[in-house]
């Protein structure tokens, strides 16, 4: 069982309404009101090993892991210039790993399980205002190979994003035991 929670927060963003602009359209420097965007997601996570299903290979040696995840988005300025700019809402990442042997493994993540249907609240944020906006899912297929008695793993996987036109993102990761407990990524 696990419990996380990772925050971000930008400070003094400049703010300008429509109105606030000179005769030419320009910005008017003296009506610039500043503003903070947060977003903060909480984690609770539980993974299990499962053992085997069977004898095909992916079958045999497996984890199955599980994420509920809460948002919570906020932004204040002056001037009222973000009203309505809070949202939270919730979703679920589900992963499975297999160890084909004790050096090759195999996974799986879904990220943001729960598909917004246009109705409900589960997969997506719902703003302040009432407006609902569905949170993307992304499907994680990945494998890592470990190398020279444990010291050198070799990691790739891609993301695969749904209901988009985006491209999928690929990522290549090497992690070398320089020491028992120093480790270089890259």
């Amino acid at each position: 069982i696990g419990f996380g929670v990772i925050s971000k927060r930008v400070e003094d963003i400049p703010l300008l309404a429509e109105s606030d602009t000179d005769a030419n359209g320009r910005p008017d420097a003296s009506k610039v009101a500043l503003g903070t965007y947060e977003d903060k997601t909480t984690y609770l996570s539980y993974g299990a090993d499962i053992g085997s299903l069977g004898e095909f290979v992916l079958l045999r040696n497996m984890s199955l892991g599980v994420s509920l995840k809460t948002f919570n988005k906020q932004g204040r300025g002056e001037n009222d210039l973000l009203d309505g700019a809070s949202a939270q809402g919730y979703d679920l990442d589900i992963g499975w790993r297999s160890h084909v042997n004790q050096d090759l493994s195999f996974g799986f993540n879904l990220k943001n399980a729960f598909a917004y249907t246009g109705s409900g609240a589960a997969g997506a944020l719902t703003w302040q205002t009432g407006v609902k906006e569905g949170i993307l899912g992304v499907y994680t297929f990945g494998t890592a190979l470990k190398m020279y008695d444990d010291q050198l793993i070799v990691a790739l996987d891609v993301d695969v994003f749904e209901r988009t036109l985006r491209p999928s993102l690929g990522h290549a990761g090497v992690e070398w035991a320089v020491g028992k407990n120093l480790f270089l990524r890259a």
